[in-house]
């Protein structure tokens, strides 16, 4: 129930909701199907699926543009 309310408050904010899954081993890790399933049981549209996924790698970009490069001194 929250998870659902936390994408109608992403929807009425135009906030991009992330979906993701954290786990540290690769056994525990959820396969693409399996995400785009949990969204659409929490109530996700397929557009907004499909953005939520590749949501992660824009912000990974956007990060990395923004980052200064370390400088060493000698």
């Amino acid at each position: 129930a929250r998870m659902t309310q936390n994408i109608r408050i992403c929807r009425k904010y135009k906030l991009d909701a992330v979906l993701a899954n954290f786990a540290f081993f690769e056994k525990k890790r959820r396969n693409l199907h399996a995400l785009q399933s949990l969204a659409r049981i929490i109530g996700m549209r397929t557009d907004e699926i499909k953005d939520s996924l590749s949501a992660i790698e824009r912000i990974r970009i956007k990060k990395a543009k923004t980052i200064s490069p370390v400088v060493s001194r000698p």
